[in-house]
């Protein structure tokens, strides 16, 4: 496969990744965080590790002459791949910030859970007991 066609390709997988990037972005800026947005996170994520394994694929073919050969196709490529690691820097303040609220979260959730545990008596609880009201 001559090297120009290999680097449409490269381009091509890229703004895949590029688009599904975009995808985590939107679902993590959107306002609900639950189950579903997760499992649609992940699922983006998992498809942008399969382009990335093409995409390593096709670098291994590559040699380092492929500058030479299409000099704006690499251009578009570097600009492509710049484009990605802000986005996935975004993406990590993103992820640090939900990570944040929900640590808040179940902070918040323990410290009431431990408040209710104070009302309820385990040993009492855990010994039954039977009245008999004739005696």
């Amino acid at each position: 496969m001559p090297l120009a066609e290999i680097l449409v390709q490269k381009l091509s997988l890229l703004q895949e990744m590029l688009s599904a990037s975009v995808e985590i972005k939107n679902l993590l800026t959107a306002g609900e965080f639950n189950e579903e947005t997760i499992e649609r996170i992940s699922f983006y994520m998992e498809t942008r590790q399969n382009l990335m394994q093409k995409v390593d694929s096709l670098d291994a073919r590559l040699s380092g002459n492929a500058v030479d050969i299409s000099p704006g196709l690499h251009q578009e490529i570097q600009r492509t791949l710049q484009k990605l690691m802000n986005l996935q820097s975004e993406i990590d303040d993103l992820l640090d910030q939900k990570k944040t609220r929900l640590q808040e979260q179940l902070g918040k959730l323990n410290v009431s859970r431990r408040g209710i545990k104070g009302y309820y008596n385990q040993e009492a609880a855990a010994k039954p007991r039977f009245i008999d009201d004739k005696r």
